[in-house]
C-alpha cells in the first residue's frame, strides 16, 4: 500500500525518515519553514545504536568523507587532565551536523524526495492528516511524522502540552581550528572532564581539523531556551578559569561561543494521535548528558519505516508498535540522561572520589549498555 506521508521539519529526524519512507516507494514530502537547509555549527556524535541503522539503510558509507572515528572515550580530572577511566569505542563517529544535515538532505532529494523550504506548518489536524501552512496553504496526507523539534506545533495541536522548567544547567559550545591547539594525540578521542559543578566534553568533527567542545555547569537560574544565542569567550574562560591548562587554550581560540540554558519536559505518555506520529525532539526531548538525542531520532525514523515495511497493509500496527518500542526506549534514556548530570556534576571531594572510583568499574557497561541496543532485535521481539 502507498502511502502519501508528510514530514513536518528537516532536521535528522525527518530526513532520515524521509529517505527510508521514500526507498519503500511511498509518496514522501518534508514541510521545512526554514529558506535553506542549513543548521547552526555544533558537534554531533552517533554511536553504534544508530550508526549500525545507518549501515543497514545504506547510509553509512556516505559520511565517511564528513566524519571522524574516535577509539576511545576517555574520562579526565579537570585539573591536570588525569585519565580518571577510559572505554574503547566501536561503531561511533563524530561529525559537524551541518555537514550531516547536508547529506540527508541531498540523499532525499536524490531520490526525487519532495523537500518544501519556506513551508511553515501552524497546525496539524491529527484525524483527518490535514496541514495548515502560514502562506495560507493547506495540504492533506495519509500519514503526518512531526518532526518540528521541542517546540513542535504539531505536536502543541493535538497533545497536552508539558511545561519545560530549567533544569538547573546552562551550556557552552564552540568549534575551534585543531592547528591552534598542542597535544593532538589528546584531540583524537573523545575527553570527559569531571569538575565540581560542571563538565566538559570536546571531540573532532569532520575532516576539516575541527574540535568541538560543550561545558556544562550547574546554575540556580536562566531565562530562555535558545541554543543560538551568542555568548562571551571572557565570561566562559572566568567560569572555568581553575580549570586545566589545555580546556582553557581550546576555549580561548574559539572564535565564537554559543551559551544556552537547558530546560527540561517530562516524557509523553503517547507519541500517536490517530494519523500523526511525533519523532525526535518533538517527541522525546532530553537533557544531553548521554549525547543520544540525534541517535534517538535515528532509531525512531528506522523503526518506524521498518514497521511500514513488515506491515504494509496493517496500519494500526504500525502505529501501536511504534509507540510500544519507543516510548520504552526513550523513557528510559531520559531518565538516565538526568541521572548522569548529577552524577558529572558532584561538587563534594570525597563523593567525587567514590564517584571515580564508580566510573573506573561501570564506564564498560554504561557505554555497552546505551550502544549495544539494537532495534532490528527489538523488533524481532514484537
Amino acid at each position: 500500500m502507498k502511502l502519501k506521508i508528510a514530514i513536518v521539519g528537516a532536521g535528522i529526524s525527518g530526513l532520515t525518515a524521509g529517505i527510508l519512507l521514500k526507498k519503500l516507494g511511498h509518496d514522501v514530502s518534508i514541510f521545512e519553514k526554514s529558506s535553506s537547509i542549513s543548521e547552526y555549527g555544533a558537534g554531533i556524535n552517533l554511536s553504534r545504536n544508530a550508526t549500525i541503522l545507518l549501515e543497514r539503510s545504506g547510509l553509512l558509507e556516505g559520511l565517511k568523507d564528513i566524519s571522524q572515528y574516535p577509539s576511545r572515550s576517555i574520562i579526565r580530572n579537570y585539573k591536570g587532565s588525569k585519565e580518571i577511566a577510559s572505554k574503547d569505542l566501536k561503531g561511533l563517529i563524530t561529525c559537524d551536523r551541518r555537514e550531516l544535515v547536508k547529506f540527508l538532505s541531498n540523499t532525499f532529494i536524490d531520490q526525487e524526495g519532495d523537500l518544501h523550504l519556506s513551508n511553515e506548518v501552524y497546525e496539524v489536524n491529527a484525524s483527518t492528516g490535514e496541514l495548515s501552512f502560514k502562506n495560507k496553504k493547506k495540504e492533506k496526507a495519509d500519514l503526518v511524522l512531526a518532526c518540528d523539534g521541542i517546540k513542535s506545533l504539531a505536536k502543541v495541536n493535538n497533545f497536552k502540552e508539558i511545561e519545560a522548567k530549567f533544569s538547573g544547567y546552562v551550556a557552552w559550545r564552540g568549534i575551534v581550528d585543531i592547528e591552534n591547539l598542542p597535544n593532538l594525540k589528546k584531540l583524537k578521542d573523545i575527553n570527559i572532564y569531571y569538575g565540581p559543578g560542571a563538565h566538559v566534553v570536546h571531540y573532532p568533527i569532520g575532516q576539516k581539523g575541527k574540535i568541538n567542545f560543550i561545558a556544562i555547569q550547574s546554575s540556580p537560574d536562566w531565562l530562555g531556551e535558545s541554543w543560538r544565542t551568542q555568548g562571551k569567550k571572557e565570561d566562559l574562560l572566568e567560569e572555568f578559569k581553575d580549570w586545566d591548562k589545555d580546556i582553557l587554550r581550546l576555549f580561548s581560540n574559539c572564535s565564537k561561543v554559543y551559551k544556552w540554558g537547558i530546560f527540561d519536559r517530562k516524557q509523553l505518555k503517547r507519541l500517536v494521535d490517530s494519523k500523526l506520529v511525533l519523532m525526535g525532539d518533538a517527541a522525546h526531548p532530553m537533557v544531553p548528558f548521554m549525547g543520544q538525542g540525534a541517535c534517538m531520532s535515528i532509531e525512531d525514523a528506522y523503526i518506524f519505516s521498518r514497521l511500514l515495511e513488515d506491515h504494509p497493509e496493517n496500519l494500526n500496527k504500525v502505529l501501536d508498535g511504534y509507540q510500544k518500542l519507543r516510548l520504552k526506549r526513550v523513557s528510559w534514556m531520559q531518565k538516565r540522561s538526568r541521572i548522569q548530570g548529577k552524577f558529572n556534576h558532584v561538587s563534594n571531594p570525597l563523593i567525587a572520589k567514590i564517584r571515580n572510583l564508580a566510573t573506573r568499574s561501570l564506564i564498560s557497561r554504561n557505554i555497552e549498555g546505551i550502544h549495544s541496543y539494537d532495534a532490528d532485535l527489538e523488533l524481532s521481539k514484537l
